[in-house]
């Protein structure tokens, strides 16, 4: 279910109510700013790491920047609340995509752990990557 961004930040917004700003003042300097300046608008991003509650800390501003938001499933690693977090992703209408070998497309950055993006069929990335890890 795909909804406006502004219902999306708001959704995350409500999740995210439990980290007050002194709790994550980088990130909450950066939504103020994207959310005002819009950085990243059209800018197609493929999030391809592991979802969890700070997850959604880190989705707020790249919503609020104006991006267009694929987040996936990650296969390497499952949390034990992994089902929640999976379904406020939905519930916050983010394109979501249970089974990351399924996020084939073009994307203009890609946020990745892993190197689990190697293994995606027919991904195309026009101006870059970030590998969480060392691989």
């Amino acid at each position: 279910m795909r909804v406006s961004a502004a219902r999306s930040l708001q959704i995350l917004q409500k999740y995210n109510s439990l980290y007050p700003e002194p709790k994550r003042p980088f990130l909450h300097n950066m939504l103020r700013e994207w959310e005002a300046e819009k950085p990243l608008k059209g800018f197609r991003i493929l999030h391809n790491l592991v979802n969890s509650y700070e997850t959604l800390l880190k989705l707020e501003p790249l919503v609020a920047s104006g991006a267009e938001l694929t987040v996936t499933a990650f296969d390497l690693i499952k949390l034990p609340f992994q089902d929640k977090i999976d379904q406020i992703i939905n519930e916050a209408g983010l394109r979501f995509v249970p089974d990351y070998k399924y996020a084939g497309g073009e994307y203009d950055i890609v946020l990745d752990c892993g190197a689990r993006s190697l293994a995606i069929p027919g991904l195309r990335i026009t101006k870059g990557i970030v590998e969480l890890t060392r691989t």
